[in-house]
């Protein structure tokens, strides 16, 4: 069996729908009055609890983070994909945070290789949704980030993997273990000098000085696809991909030299595909009353890597992400996504070409 292979952490998203401004405004003081950022978190995690447990907010609670985003949304699509990740341990105790990410990512049919971290707390994240369908995100309590080493790494999956996906902040907080994982797959596709099979995404290179250097090495390796947004091109190339057509051209083409496919993220706009024949964009489907931003990237990149996986379109590769990300923003939580391999009813058959270069 062939799997896509990603190595992110997964955390524990709490979303709160229908706060009201008053919430918002109490919480602001609460962190305007922290000086750490643990001492932030626990306090806006102690105050919500607080209003959830009463029943003022309603709450739902989620595995996330990109690493689980993508491989929940391809399993559950019917691409075999596994999870390369650490996990808290609450120093000997039962860690609860922890159990239930292993459970959901069982349900979705994720292959996992978690590594229990003692004295490392599982990461939680709270966003909240209110009436006028913006969200907004509060402190991260981060956990077993940088805990991971490369003997840790499931090195017989990654042979079995078609795909190695690297998302954004991993490249950055574990490099030893990135390098490894990036060189292994080296020697798996030696045979091949024209396979390339790793995907990675353009923002950790402006995150932190390590990841950037780190990032430019792996560029010289064989990378497969490159995903990139609004904000990354615009603080790294000074690119307005969002309003400017012509910028999208110039950044595909700088991502192109490094990769044999460019996805940029264009938010609200949809999202632009480009290979070294020519481009494609495909425009954004208006979102669900009900708008939760969190995973619409991530669901964005597994819908381009699902329909890549069966068939080299990639005019119907991108279609189909905007529908993912479009179905994330639409929904709380990992959901239950029409196969690809059904996408042509799912599309009504409207597909458009590739524009040449």
């Amino acid at each position: 069996m062939t799997y896509v292979f990603n190595f992110g952490n997964p955390m524990l998203e709490h979303t709160v729908k229908n706060v009201p401004k008053r919430v918002f405004d109490e919480l602001q003081l609460l962190e305007a009055d922290s000086n750490t950022a643990e001492g932030s978190f626990e306090r806006t995690k102690k105050y919500l609890n607080g209003k959830i447990e009463s029943g003022e907010l309603e709450c739902e609670t989620f595995f996330g983070g990109s690493g689980p985003n993508i491989v929940s949304v391809l399993a559950k699509a019917g691409v075999p994909s596994a999870l390369f990740a650490g996990i808290g341990g609450e120093l000997g105790l039962p860690d609860e945070i922890g159990d239930g990410i292993i459970s959901d990512l069982s349900d979705y049919g994720v292959v996992r290789c978690l590594k229990r971290v003692e004295g490392y707390k599982s990461c939680e994240i709270f966003t909240l949704l209110h009436d006028w369908n913006e969200d907004r995100t509060f402190a991260v309590d981060l956990g077993a980030t940088v805990a991971l080493e490369p003997a840790d790494i499931p090195v017989s999956l990654l042979e079995q993997s078609s795909h190695v996906v690297l998302t954004q902040y991993k490249i950055a907080d574990s490099p030893e273990v990135t390098w490894a994982i990036v060189e292994q797959a080296r020697k798996i596709n030696d045979n091949d000098p024209d396979l390339g099979n790793i995907v990675t995404d353009f923002s950790s290179e402006y995150h932190l000085d390590i990841g950037a250097e780190l990032l430019n090495q792996i560029l010289k390796k064989r990378v497969y696809m490159i995903l990139a947004n609004v904000e990354e091109m615009r603080h790294k190339h000074d690119l307005d991909i969002y309003n400017d057509t012509q910028h999208r051209i110039e950044a595909a083409k700088i991502l192109l030299a490094d990769c044999e496919v460019a996805v940029l993220k264009l938010a609200d706009k949809g999202a632009m595909i480009a290979d070294h024949s020519g481009h494609y964009t495909a425009k954004a489907i208006p979102p669900n009353p009900l708008t939760n931003l969190n995973g619409a990237g991530d669901a964005l990149a597994a819908g381009v890597l699902e329909y890549l996986t069966f068939e080299q379109d990639p005019v119907k590769a991108i279609q189909l992400g905007v529908r993912r990300a479009w179905e994330a923003i639409g929904s709380l939580g990992p959901k239950t996504y029409p196969n690809s391999r059904q996408f042509k009813e799912v599309n009504n058959g409207r597909y458009g070409s590739m524009i040449p270069w």
